[in-house]
């Protein structure tokens, strides 16, 4: 996921969850995915403020040696909700 530009892995993203997506059949396709609303958690230190633009991305291991990462839209952080998670 980029926010801003900066990266955040795996291991930094709690919870990822979109709403309001749109598939035919009710089948993840690449390509054919409409989101309107997307609510992350993430670990991090660095400030995330309104109206930054967020990037998420699916990530494709074909291979041993070649990985893929598709684009997942491109959204801007309405609101932050700042907490400890322990």
């Amino acid at each position: 996921m980029l926010i801003d530009d900066v990266e955040y892995f795996t291991g930094d993203i709690i919870d990822f969850i979109v709403e309001d997506s749109l598939t035919p059949d009710n089948k993840f396709t690449l390509g054919t995915i409409v989101a309107s609303k997307l609510m992350a958690k993430i670990r991090t230190s660095n400030e995330i403020n309104d109206n930054s633009v967020v990037k998420p991305q699916i990530r494709l291991i074909v291979n041993d040696d070649t990985t893929e990462w598709f684009p997942f839209g491109s959204f801007k952080v309405k609101s932050n909700l700042f907490g400890l998670c322990i």
